[in-house]
């Protein structure tokens, strides 16, 4: 399979093609009268006019698409196309060339080792640029050999300074010097935070540690086969590295893992962080790996980070995912209540006993958990509904006993109960319903990834559902399979579904990503690698699907309302038209 730099739409295409760009004034370009600046000011001015279409006076870049067609701002921005690695994209049969420094400041000949390295094939011969030729194609679209440009490409109005600073920051786009890469050596790390279940954190290392070996296995002769092969080879050949995959284990509470970051980082530099797994927001992390622009693919975590940042890939929006599926479907959920005492229709919330008003929906979840992110992510997209709820917030230690359930029903009676305990913190809950019950609930709703499988398991004191953001059982362990075969020959037994899955997956779409790259060691191409190429991953772990587009960041983009089959009660079907898309 051809995996090109990005898969672009061929919207984003267009959006970047400004031609002849109108400036706010109207006015012909001045030479510019600003202070000089300092090299690292104009990187960063440059990042700016790249990555975001904004100039260093506060005002977007501006153009003319298509030549008639005024575009401005992020529209134009040079990532559109380029893309944030510099290496360009390909749609519909036109292709963006790369603009790295390689690509750009180095003469392009016909030398075919060159232009294999440089992904230039089917470009024209032409010089090198300087900064008058860089000027003068962005100005005008003609490039450094006299060619005219497609009209694809944007022809920018732009300063003296901003083409300055573009070029700044286009020669940073040089791959030989990332962080965790040598001459011999990839290097990659893995976060096991202390605060996660110990076989999950063992199960993740196996993984991980198992499939870096293999494949480092796989792969020594290659150094040789680089200095002996065929000429036109060798940028193909000379690209493998040996894995070296550090493992960074977090103490203590998220709050202080930043610190630890930073530190583990500083000792030794890794290009990316794969898979891992952590109890609570992984916020610090995210924030880490955004700041200093190391990306994190696909970290086994309930609570992500929703900011679509670059740099950080879930395989699901977790926790907030399966809020949201909730508070999208309320109707429907409601709906399948079977209590004659139960109307449906009764938005606001409440229900009637005697003359007094009790919160219809009440959710029961642990302080500190992630049922407290799930509950309170509910209540905020509830806020301006006409469902209200009420929460009950779980402080002691230990379950909670029977008689906490039956007090909870008599001062709530015929709720709607949302239960956001772990299998632990319920294992009192299906005895509170036995014997003669006041204020029974209408409808319990459970979370199976919060609960796990018991939230499958746990007996029904009322007409129970479950939000649910994986595959069907069916359809769940046909996609295992794949792994079970993997795991097998290598003396590995099966413990966490989801926790050994995601990690296969994550470390397998890591080595193809990687290994398209080619010499092409730059951490942004990986990202753009793996966003093209997930649609075609033979292996989706626990998920329904997976499907990424460029810059978006949440794979599993869907969830299930579940609830027992009429004919099989072990059977769960989803509810109304609820499925995974």
């Amino acid at each position: 399979m051809r995996v090109p730099r990005s898969g672009v739409g061929r919207r984003a295409l267009l959006r970047c093609l400004g031609i002849v760009i109108l400036g706010t004034s109207g006015s012909a370009i001045s030479d510019s009268t600003e202070p000089a600046h300092s090299q690292a000011d104009l990187i960063s001015i440059g990042r700016q006019i790249y990555r975001s279409g904004l100039l260093p006076s506060g005002g977007g870049l501006v153009g003319l698409s298509h030549g008639d067609i005024p575009v401005s701002g992020s529209l134009v921005a040079c990532t559109n196309c380029h893309r944030r690695s510099g290496l360009g994209s390909s749609e519909g049969g036109k292709v963006v060339p790369p603009v790295t420094v390689q690509a750009l400041f180095d003469e392009r000949t016909q030398d075919q080792r060159e232009a294999f390295r440089s992904r230039s094939l089917r470009s024209r011969m032409r010089p090198a640029y300087d900064l008058d030729s860089l000027a003068r194609v962005l100005r005008s679209g003609i490039d450094s050999g006299g060619n005219e440009l497609d009209l694809l490409m944007p022809r920018y109005e732009m300063g003296d300074t901003d083409i300055e600073a573009l070029a700044a920051y286009l020669r940073t786009l040089n791959f030989q010097t990332t962080p965790g890469l040598t001459a011999t050596d990839l290097h990659f790390a893995t976060i096991v935070a202390r605060n996660a279940d110990e076989i999950d954190r063992r199960s993740v290392l196996e993984i991980l540690n198992r499939f870096v070996t293999d494949k480092n296995a796989g792969t020594r002769n290659e150094s040789k086969r680089a200095s002996r092969g065929a000429f036109y080879r060798d940028f193909m050949d000379d690209s493998y590295r040996k894995w070296r995959l550090h493992v960074w284990e977090l103490e203590g509470s998220p709050d202080t893992w930043s610190t630890q970051l930073e530190a583990l980082y500083a000792a030794q530099p890794v290009f990316a962080l794969m898979g891992g797994t952590g109890k609570g927001s992984w916020r610090p992390v995210h924030e880490f790996c955004q700041t200093n622009e190391v990306p994190c693919i696909f970290p086994i975590t309930d609570q992500p980070v929703t900011d679509e940042d670059f740099y950080s890939i879930y395989l699901s929006g977790g926790i907030a995912q399966a809020a949201r599926a909730v508070a999208e479907n309320m109707d429907l959920i409601l709906q399948t209540a079977d209590s004659p005492s139960f109307n449906p229709l009764d938005r606001n919330g409440a229900a009637s006993v005697g003359t007094e008003k009790k919160a219809r929906v009440v959710q029961v979840y642990r302080h500190g958990s992630a049922g407290g992110a799930m509950a309170k992510t509910i209540r905020t997209l509830l806020e301006d509904s006409e469902w209200s709820s009420h929460d009950h917030v779980i402080q002691d230690a230990g379950a909670p006993s029977v008689h906490f359930w039956r007090t909870l029903y008599a001062e709530q009676p015929n709720s709607i109960l949302f239960v956001w305990l772990s299998a632990e913190d319920m294992k009192n809950f299906a005895e509170s319903g036995s014997g003669g019950l006041t204020g029974r609930p209408e409808l319990v709703l459970l979370s199976e990834t919060i609960s796990g499988p018991d939230a499958f398991a746990s007996p029904q004191i009322a007409p129970t559902r479950v939000v649910s953001l994986f595959e069907l059982r069916e359809g769940r362990d046909r996609s295992l399979q794949r792994l079970r075969a993997w795991l097998k020959p290598r003396g590995l037994q099966p413990t966490n579904d989801r926790i050994q899955a995601d990690s296969y997956l994550a470390v397998t779409l890591m080595s193809s990503a990687v290994k398209h790259m080619r010499r092409n060691f730059s951490r942004e191409y990986m990202i753009e690698i793996i966003e093209h190429g997930l649609d075609n991953s033979v292996f989706r772990s626990v998920y329904p699907r997976l499907t990424l587009g460029p810059n978006q960041r949440f794979a599993s983009k869907g969830a299930y309302i579940l609830r027992p089959s009429d004919t099989d009660p072990e059977n769960w079907i989803p509810i109304g038209e609820t499925r995974a898309h």
